[in-house]
């Protein structure tokens, strides 16, 4: 089976705005329709049988393409409709404006809801709303609160005031509200079921509760149009997620990986969260066609939404002739499958909410589950496929465990593996899989050979020490390859995984294959292996990339970074693609960005290529007369050498470039010197100190007899009048790269 590297894509480098965005895969806007653009015909039939996440759909219509979507999760087929109607924003301002005005008693329902955050401030005592409230885990009240006086215009964290406290005791447990929220979702659920339904509403304060269900009452109520009812339903999503106890604080956009209130937290100010939460909604300008099965959108484009599993859309007559199959996936998240499943219960009721259950239950979220949900949609999927048809495969939060299930799940289904490209910062994988492709057939080689073999390929690909991901994904295609991975999920046991990493880790505990390293970089750290019997082979990956950010922009007047990152992307397809640490330490160290747009760079004046030819000369001019000076003969260019003039013994080998390249030098020193020293600009010193933190070989084999001269350094001791050998020996290695951390480049 010939797997190629393809290139990382990263479209615009940018991630779209969306509803329940932390909880989504990071999915660049445009990757997936470059790769349509790429692989499929204008207005041909492409298939989601997943429907989990919008932008599949969103992207492939804007495309041109017709998206067949087979969705059985409520939530996101909601999701889906509003954003392919693309409402304006005065839509919902409308919607909020008559909601907010009806009538609670005798006051506005935003009076009495907003009332709920009043708070004093500290320093006007005025009466403010809290941003929020801060919290500890376990907690009986908050004990900080966040305001923005618009006052006197105090801010900032402040303690609980008396005021604060009183208002919680009238509050009390929202006992009313909590029934109600466990009613709409398990009235007639037992056991399991009930008691993981019970579990979730922990993680509500009571506060948030009331807030819910004072606008779910109010939206459900009479004199809500349908399309108001609409809107608001949507905002209530965008709620009910910025209502739990899952925001840890000081905030961040990552999605909780666990179902578990963090340490501390914040408790939002749901009233403010409301005025805010249309934004995630009205990002789309432009509205999409979208129908319901069996009614079919427009050649031009357009979305038909098929409301159940993939299995029961493939049992349809007259499917349409799929060209492609688009599936986005990321790490099973406990949160938000648990809690998706509780808020269809609230939205439309305990039958919506059933046929979701089982998710309920954090523990079924597993790599083994996944495989497996993988596999019940792309089974049924690859039967409608036409013969030419291809899978474009997105997983991002990767692990090894969902490496495999990203694997095995396609392979199972009758899938066959034809491209692959991995990102290491997301990290994620993108991969290319054909129809109809013949099964590889099994053999009888040994596992673990086959996993030894992989790892010296690939670290011979890297040319450098390479961590654990794509070690193990260059293990699993190359069991793959083999015939050696299970072609059936029905053989499995969720065992596996941990079985294989075993593997793989005796693989790499093999101290005759591989050495354990590990890198300090920023971006880069942790654990690296190399090959045991060599400790160079081929260029470094950190040179190549070198070489490449360089040529570019040599070539290019400027160059922004997107570009670079496109660029970058496809000069090191596969799972060779650069860190954006690194690609930024370079950048840094021969760039500056324009004044004018900070996202544009250019080569710096001082590293056009003439300038440092120039230096160079200079600096070997200046080594010249400075072994004229101790007393040595000059011999050689590269390296030049300093010759003592009675032992003929080489007392310094000097190697100038104007690169950080320096690995060709330590692969192959004079022999015979007994000092070896890298010259090179100041600007490049940087650059040096970053690759030695991140390629632990660089750094030891620096440290046995070699030195590194900056030409600024060079001049400055070549210019002290009393200059004696002691002297020089105590100025070579005063000035020595260090590495400073920079602002690092971000594409998403």
């Amino acid at each position: 089976m010939d797997i190629s590297a393809e290139p990382y894509l990263i479209g615009s480098g940018r991630l779209p705005t969306l509803p329940l965005q932390r909880y989504l895969p990071r999915l660049p806007e445009d990757s997936l329709g470059h790769w349509l653009r790429a692989h499929v015909p204008p207005g041909a039939w492409v298939l989601d049988p997943l429907g989990l996440h919008p932008q599949v759909s969103l992207e492939a219509a804007r495309a041109g393409y017709r998206v067949l979507v087979a969705c059985n999760h409520p939530l996101m087929a909601f999701i889906l409709q509003v954003l392919a109607q693309a409402p304006p924003l005065a839509a919902f301002q409308a919607a909020l404006a008559h909601l907010l005005t009806s009538r609670r008693g005798d006051q506005r329902l935003e009076v009495y809801l907003s009332a709920l955050y009043q708070t004093p401030c500290p320093r006007c005592k005025a009466t403010i709303p809290a941003r929020g409230f801060l919290w500890q885990r376990g907690a009986a009240q908050p004990y900080a609160r966040l305001l923005h006086c618009p006052h006197c215009g105090e801010q900032g964290e402040h303690t609980l005031a008396p005021e604060d406290g009183q208002l919680l005791a009238q509050i009390g447990h929202a006992a009313l509200h909590r029934a109600r929220a466990l009613a709409r979702i398990a009235t007639e659920a037992t056991g399991e079921a009930r008691a993981a339904a019970e579990a979730l509403l922990r993680f509500y304060p009571p506060r948030a509760l009331t807030v819910l269900f004072t606008l779910l009452n109010r939206i459900e109520g009479p004199g809500v149009t349908p399309e108001h009812k609409s809107l608001l339903t949507a905002l209530l999503i965008s709620l009910c997620d910025r209502a739990t106890t899952l925001w840890p604080w000081p905030e961040t956009s990552l999605r909780p990986r666990a179902l578990q209130t963090p340490p501390t937290f914040i408790e939002h100010n749901l009233m403010l969260e409301l005025e805010h939460s249309p934004a995630a909604w009205t990002a789309g300008t432009t509205p999409l066609p979208l129908t319901h099965w069996p009614d079919l959108p427009p050649e031009s484009g357009g979305i038909c939404l098929f409301r159940g599993r993939m299995r029961a859309l493939a049992a349809q007559p007259h499917l349409p002739p799929v060209r492609a199959v688009l599936v986005v996936i990321t790490r099973p998240s406990p949160a938000f499958w648990s809690l998706s499943t509780l808020w269809s219960g609230w939205l439309w009721g305990e039958e919506v909410a059933r046929p979701l259950y089982p998710l309920l239950n954090p523990r079924t979220q597993s790599w083994h589950w996944l495989a497996g949900a993988l596999q019940n949609a792309l089974q049924p999927a690859h039967r409608c496929a036409d013969p030419a048809a291809r899978l474009w495969f997105f997983g991002d939060e990767l692990t090894p465990a969902t490496a495999l299930a990203g694997l095995l799940g396609p392979h199972a289904s009758g899938w066959g593996l034809v491209g692959l490209a991995f990102d290491p910062d997301a990290p994620a994988v993108q991969s290319t899989w054909q129809a109809r492709l013949p099964a590889p057939k099994e053999n009888s080689e040994n596992p673990k050979t086959v996993l030894q073999q992989a790892v010296r390929r690939t670290l011979a690909d890297f040319g450098e020490p390479a961590d654990y991901l794509p070690l193990y994904l260059a293990g699993l295609l190359a069991l793959l390859r083999a015939g050696l991975l299970p072609a059936h999920l029905g053989d499995l046991t969720p065992g596996y995984a941990a079985r294989l990493q075993a593997m793989l880790d005796e693989v790499l505990a093999d101290t005759g294959l591989v050495t354990r390293l590990h890198a300090r970089a920023e971006g880069e750290s942790g654990p690296r292996w190399w090959l045991a019997e060599t400790p160079w082979q081929g260029t470094p990956l950190a040179d190549r990339v070198e070489k490449a950010v360089l040529s570019l922009l040599l070539n290019q007047p400027e160059v922004t970074r997107e570009d670079l990152a496109q660029a970058l992307r496809r000069a090191f397809p596969g799972w060779v693609t650069p860190r954006q640490a690194l690609v930024q330490a370079i950048l840094t160290s021969y760039a500056q960005p324009l004044e004018a747009d900070p996202n544009r760079w250019q080569l710096r004046p001082q590293e056009q290529p003439a300038q440092r030819r120039r230096d160079l000369n200079a600096v070997t001019q200046a080594l010249r007369r400075l072994a004229e000076r101790l007393g040595y003969r000059v011999e050689g260019e590269t390296p030049l050498l300093w010759v003592h003039p009675t032992s003929a013994e080489v007392s310094y080998a000097f190697y100038g470039l104007a690169s950080a390249m320096v690995t060709r030098f330590l692969q192959a020193p004079h022999p015979t010197a007994r000092h070896h020293v890298l010259v090179l600009p100041g600007s490049r010193a940087g650059l040096l100190a970053y690759k030695m933190q991140r390629d632990p070989r660089l750094a030891t084999a620096l440290q046995r007899g070699w030195h590194v001269l900056k030409f600024r350094h060079l001049h400055h001791v070549a210019g002290q009048a009393d200059l004696s050998h002691d002297l020089w020996e105590a100025l070579l290695d005063s000035d020595p790269p260090l590495w400073r951390e920079t602002a690092q480049m971000s594409m998403f």
